[in-house]
């Protein structure tokens, strides 16, 4: 197994992913279910979220893995991105906060 990166302990096996090598999106529920793990191409974030009631606070992400500000444009397409992976990952819509 590949791990992710040097911050976060994920393997590349454990993460859903959907796109090609290049735009590669993936997400994975983290522990019992408190934090949602979202890559997008290199760039990475966690947010909290509760399994139990497929909800995900992706409003207080402010900054990509990089450093680099999560910009309006960018959370618009994330929520796309991650409905449709959690989805087919989970079985169930997510809603966001």
């Amino acid at each position: 197994m590949k791990r992710l990166n040097d911050e976060f302990p994920v393997e590349e096996d454990d993460v859903h992913w959907s796109g090609n090598d290049c735009e590669r999106v993936g997400i994975r529920v983290i522990g019992r279910g408190d934090a949602l793990y979202f890559q997008s191409g290199d760039r990475w974030f966690m947010c909290d979220m509760s399994a139990v009631h497929a909800s995900i606070c992706i409003s207080k992400v402010k900054k990509w893995s990089n450093g680099q500000r999560v910009t309006d444009a960018d959370r618009k397409e994330i929520l796309g991105q991650i409905a449709a992976l959690y989805g087919t990952a989970y079985g169930c819509e997510p809603e966001f906060t």
